[in-house]
C-alpha cells in the first residue's frame, strides 16, 4: 500500500501546432517583406490612377473602372526621362503621388498655358510635367518645374481593367508639342 502521485496528462499537441503555424507565419513575414520592398524599389510597382487629369490617355471618359498602371523603376535607372514619357512622381505641393507626362527636360524651352509667364527654360536636373487634360490638371503650369529626384518611375503599361491592357503611348499630345521648343 504505497502512495502514488497522480498526474493528469495534458495534450499539448494543439498548442504545438498553433505555435508552429505562428512561427512559419513570422518567417514568411520576415523573409517576404524585405523581398517585396526590394522588388518595389528596384523593379516596379502598380499604381491606381485617380482623377481625370490624364484623360484621354488614362481613365478615359465612359470607363467605369480606374486605370491601374505598371510603373517601372528600372527604366529610369538607365536613362533620363524624355518628352512624352508618362511618369509617376511625388507631388511637389502635397503628400502623395501623381502621374503626369513629361513635356520638356533640362535645357528645353516651354510656353506655359498661363499668361503670366511667356517662356520657361527647364534647368538642369528638372523637367516640365503636364496632365493630358489641361483643363483639370494640376501640373507644372501651377507649380513650375519639378526636380528629377521626385520621379518614382515610368508608367509603361495599363494592367487594369483587362479591356485596356496594353503599352502606353509615350508621344506628346499635339497641344503639348506646339508649346515646347527644342
Amino acid at each position: 500500500t504505497g502512495r502514488f502521485l497522480t498526474v493528469e496528462c495534458i495534450d499539448y499537441s494543439t498548442y504545438g501546432k498553433m505555435y508552429s503555424g505562428l512561427r512559419y507565419f513570422s518567417y514568411g513575414i520576415a523573409l517576404g517583406l524585405p523581398v517585396a520592398v526590394t522588388f518595389a524599389d528596384y523593379v516596379g510597382i502598380v499604381a491606381v490612377v485617380a482623377g481625370n487629369s490624364m484623360r484621354p490617355t488614362l481613365n478615359p471618359a465612359g470607363s467605369s473602372a480606374r486605370d491601374v498602371v505598371w510603373v517601372s523603376r528600372r527604366s529610369l535607372r538607365h536613362s533620363q526621362p524624355h518628352p512624352g514619357d508618362i511618369i509617376a512622381l511625388s507631388s511637389p505641393t502635397h503628400p502623395g503621388t501623381i502621374i503626369k507626362r513629361v513635356v520638356a527636360v533640362e535645357g528645353q524651352l516651354v510656353h506655359p498655358r498661363s499668361c503670366d509667364v511667356r517662356c520657361v527654360v527647364v534647368p538642369a536636373g528638372h523637367c516640365w510635367v503636364e496632365g493630358d487634360n489641361g483643363k483639370t490638371s494640376r501640373d507644372s503650369n501651377m507649380f513650375g518645374v519639378v526636380s528629377q529626384g521626385l520621379i518614382l518611375g515610368r508608367a509603361t503599361h495599363v494592367v487594369w481593367p483587362p479591356q485596356r491592357w496594353g503599352r502606353l503611348d509615350h508621344q506628346l499630345l499635339p497641344s503639348q508639342s506646339q508649346r515646347k521648343e527644342k
